[in-house]
C-alpha cells in the first residue's frame, strides 16, 4: 500500500462514537515518559539473589557482564510494569526480550544455569499477561521446562533462587485453576 493510501485509511470503526482508539505506547516513549519506582521487597531480595549465583562463578567477566545487563533490564521492566496498567503493561513486559543482548538468548539455548535463571525470573512477569487469552498458560510452561532442564539436584543457590518464581508462577496457577472448577461448578 502507497504511503498516501495509507493516510487515506479510515477504520470502519472510526466513525462509531462509542469505539474508543487505545493509545498503546512504543517502549522508547514508556521509558522517556515513565520513572522507574523501587521494586517491592521480595521481588527486589530474589532478583538480588539471581545476581549472585554468578558472581563468584567461574564464568569470564564478559558472560557476568551479559547477566548483570539482562538482569538490569529485568529489573527495569519489572519496575515499569509495577506502575504501567493496560495495554502498555503488555509492552512493558514483552519488550524485555527485545532488549537483553544477543549473547543472552545464547547464554539460554547453551543451557547456562544462571541465565535460564533469569528467563525464569522473567516466567513471573509473564504471568502478568495471563488476563490475555492467547497468552494464558505461557509462563507455566517456560518455568515447567526450565525448572525440569535445571533439576532440583543443581547448584543449591540456583534451586534456592528457582523456589520464588515457582511460588509465583505454578502455586498460584494451581489456585487459579482450582478457583476456576469451583466458580463453574
Amino acid at each position: 500500500m502507497h504511503e498516501s493510501t495509507l493516510r487515506q485509511h479510515r477504520s470502519p470503526f472510526s466513525s462509531l462514537p462509542l469505539v474508543r482508539r487505545r493509545k498503546i505506547l512504543s517502549i522508547q516513549t514508556i521509558l522517556k515518559i515513565s520513572r522507574p519506582t523501587p521494586l517491592p521487597y521480595l521481588k527486589q531480595q530474589h532478583l538480588d539473589s539471581v545476581a549472585e549465583t554468578w558472581s563468584s562463578s567461574s564464568h569470564s567477566q564478559y558472560v557476568k557482564e551479559v547477566l548483570d545487563k539482562s538482569l538490569v533490564e529485568l529489573r527495569l521492566m519489572y519496575s515499569l510494569a509495577h506502575v504501567i496498567q493496560g495495554s502498555n503493561r503488555r509492552v512493558v513486559v514483552l519488550a524485555w526480550m527485545s532488549r537483553v543482548p544477543e549473547e543472552f538468548v545464547q547464554l539460554v539455548e547453551a543451557k547456562v544455569p544462571e541465565a535460564m535463571l533469569i528467563l525464569a525470573s522473567y516466567s513471573v512477569l509473564l504471568k502478568k499477561l495471563e488476563y490475555l487469552w492467547w497468552h494464558r498458560g505461557i509462563a507455566q510452561t517456560l518455568l515447567s521446562v526450565l525448572r525440569d532442564e535445571l533439576g532440583t539436584d543443581s547448584n543449591q543457590n540456583l534451586y534456592e533462587c528457582l523456589c520464588w518464581p515457582i511460588e509465583e508462577v505454578l502455586r498460584k496457577s494451581e489456585d487459579t485453576a482450582k478457583e476456576r472448577l469451583r466458580v463453574h461448578t
